[in-house]
């Protein structure tokens, strides 16, 4: 489809988008980056502008339209609106959901252009929610959203297995090594950054064994250690403003609590993404930090849900998402409270920050 719209449509009077979605890991972004790599070779590809955008490198929706046009000309500085008046050509959008802001405003100019008289743009855009367009955009912008849509299923064993007999053809595995680690990520997640993480981990149990090919028992150990550092600290590494997201999200689910007149299961317990904002916000200025942006709270968002950490019900626009955690609050009240910073983040421990970050979490 990718392609086809590219070679066909580029240069008509109706120019077409897409979108391109599926679970993370499922290979979306880098399919797509590689019809762009393959067409670069063809004259209508050679003809055309292509330019990626990641979401999450964004310091605010709007900064899209001013990233976008400094790719194709750099000799000057222009404002988002200016910018959006000029650019006409193949745009790849990643992690698109970071773009939604509260009026839709920027989602909606994106998904217009290739409607515009004269217009020769085609929107890939990529998202890891199939449904994404009609859980959260309001009518105005599905509306643009056209038909081509490719939506990326899982991985299954059989094709983790192919891809990972590719990617490791540089060492000796057996085959029952591969088979296990394939059919572990085919039965949960289907994930292929996942079943490479094993192999790359089997592959260093066999070096430090000094053995030259990867057996069964390589494999299930790589599995179990991989698996049990996952569990062993799921805050460790976290940045100031992630555990203070956390915090601050804790903070909100328990005021709602409280003011529920019906006692309610504690795992069921939600609250909108701007209430956390305004606690994350209140806890700041309480104890004289820097503020956060809305976009990088946006991030840490997406990034904490991506982690399992919290769930971001998507029923509508992203400030208005229900979150809630995974387990019930006493339990992240108990994760939070037994947090301690890591060897490698000891430096860290001293500043003004992270000492008003253990007095928070004292309180908790």
């Amino acid at each position: 489809m990718i392609k086809s719209c590219i070679l066909e449509k580029r240069g008509a009077s109706i120019c077409l988008h897409g979108y391109v979605s599926g679970v993370p890991g499922s290979g979306k972004t880098e399919t797509v980056r590689e019809v762009i790599r393959n067409l670069e070779s063809h004259p209508v590809g050679r003809a055309a502008k292509f330019s990626e955008i990641n979401g999450l490198k964004l310091t605010s929706p709007k900064q899209a339209f001013v990233e976008l046009y400094s790719m194709i000309f750099t000799q000057m500085r222009i404002s988002g609106n200016r910018a959006q008046e000029l650019l006409d050509f193949v745009v790849i959008v990643d992690e698109i959901d970071l773009l939604l802001n509260k009026s839709q405003n920027i989602l909606y100019n994106f998904f217009d252009w290739p409607n515009r008289p004269n217009s020769s743009l085609l929107l890939i855009a990529i998202a890891n929610t199939m449904d994404l367009p009609e859980r959260i955009f309001n009518n105005k912008v599905s509306s643009r959203l056209g038909l081509h849509r490719i939506d990326f299923s899982p991985y299954t064993h059989q094709a983790l297995t192919d891809i990972l007999l590719e990617k490791l053809s540089t060492f000796q595995f057996q085959k029952d090594a591969i088979e296990l680690c394939s059919r572990k990520v085919g039965a949960v997640s289907g994930d292929v950054r996942q079943a490479i993480s094993f192999c790359d981990r089997a592959k260093q149990i066999a070096i430090k064994k000094c053995t030259s090919i990867v057996t069964l028992e390589d494999a299930h150990q790589a599995i179990q250690e991989v698996l049990a550092s996952d569990r062993k600290s799921p805050l460790q590494g976290l940045s100031f403003h992630s555990l203070l997201f956390l915090i601050s999200a804790y903070k909100s689910l328990r005021a709602e609590q409280a003011s529920k007149s019906t006692k309610i299961e504690q795992v069921s317990l939600s609250c909108t993404l701007e209430k956390v904002l305004e606690m994350h916000c209140q806890l700041c200025r309480s104890y004289d930090l820097d503020e956060i942006s809305e976009a990088n709270f946006r991030s840490i968002a997406v990034i904490l849900a991506s982690m399992k950490l919290i769930i971001l019900e998507n029923d509508s626009p992203l400030w208005l998402h229900s979150l809630r955690f995974r387990s019930s609050i006493d339990e992240v009240q108990k994760l939070l409270c037994s947090f301690q910073i890591s060897e490698s983040q000891k430096w860290i421990s001293a500043t003004t920050e992270w000492k008003s970050l253990n007095t928070i979490m004292s309180k908790l």
